[in-house]
């Protein structure tokens, strides 16, 4: 029996514009040979090539997928990953309420854990966000948290 991502790689190759309708194929099929963990990280790099095909409202499905998983996997480090990598499809978007919503989860994930360097990319990230819609003092507080964090953590500043 072909895995989940055999199923994937064909389907796409035969009908690119079918993603999402694959994606719902695959969530009924049984998984074999494949790890959680791994089913996450596949759908993380589903979404991305779905993402960079323009493909967001699939890019959206994986990642809702993958949230999903990780949140029963009880995987909060890959949660917040999940969460930024949505935000960033929202922004492309223009849903900056949906956006920032999954930013500040993501905010108080990296709290949570103490990931300084997380919540210095959530900060970035907030940072643009509040930048893009022209409130600049806001901004400027992100990117000051960022940057400090950066900076202690002795890290080049994304």
């Amino acid at each position: 029996m072909l895995s989940r991502i055999n199923y994937h790689i064909c389907f796409n190759a035969l009908f690119p514009l079918a993603r999402v309708a694959v994606l719902v194929v695959l969530m009924a099929l049984p998984f074999e040979g494949f790890s959680q963990q791994a089913e996450i990280q596949s759908l993380i790099e589903n979404a991305t090539e779905a993402r960079i095909e323009g493909d967001y409202s699939g890019a959206l499905a994986y990642l809702e997928r993958a949230q999903l998983l990780t949140e029963e996997s009880g995987d909060s480090t890959k949660l917040s990953e999940v969460l930024l990598r949505q935000s960033f499809v929202h922004i492309i978007q223009s849903e900056n309420g949906k956006a920032l919503t999954a930013l500040f989860r993501a905010q108080k994930i990296n709290e949570k854990l103490i990931d300084e360097a997380g919540l210095a990319e959530v900060f970035t990230y907030i940072g643009a966000l509040y930048h893009g819609q022209g409130d600049h003092e806001t901004a400027d507080r992100y990117y000051s948290q960022s940057l400090d964090l950066y900076s202690r953590l002795n890290m080049p500043r994304e």
